[in-house]
């Protein structure tokens, strides 16, 4: 595995705390505007900035790919997609709010 390989497993392997962190706080039914949550979505984009180089069209792909294929991109095969989607729904709401 190459140095830029490497580096994007690490940051996915760092992500996903965040990910269950943000699934437990929709699933509370915390509001997407919570600070947490916002936090949370700052801290994911901050990953994926540094997974993609900055490419906001990557970036796109991947939330896109989050819609489209949510159990392939949770690393999780028997993940419910709806479950998912929710997530990243809630992650969208909470990259598009204010207080």
């Amino acid at each position: 595995m190459g140095a830029e390989a490497a580096l994007k497993s690490f940051l996915v392997w760092m992500a996903r705390p965040t990910y269950r962190r943000a699934e437990r706080l929709r699933a509370a039914g915390t509001p997407a505007n919570d600070q947490k949550a916002r936090w949370l979505v700052a801290r994911v984009d901050e990953l994926g900035t540094l997974f993609t180089g900055g490419d906001a069209g990557i970036s796109a792909g991947v939330r896109a790919a989050w819609h489209d294929n949510p159990a392939a991109m949770s690393g999780d095969p028997d993940a419910p997609a709806d479950d998912c989607r929710e997530l990243a729904e809630y992650l969208d709401r909470a990259r598009h709010s204010s207080t």
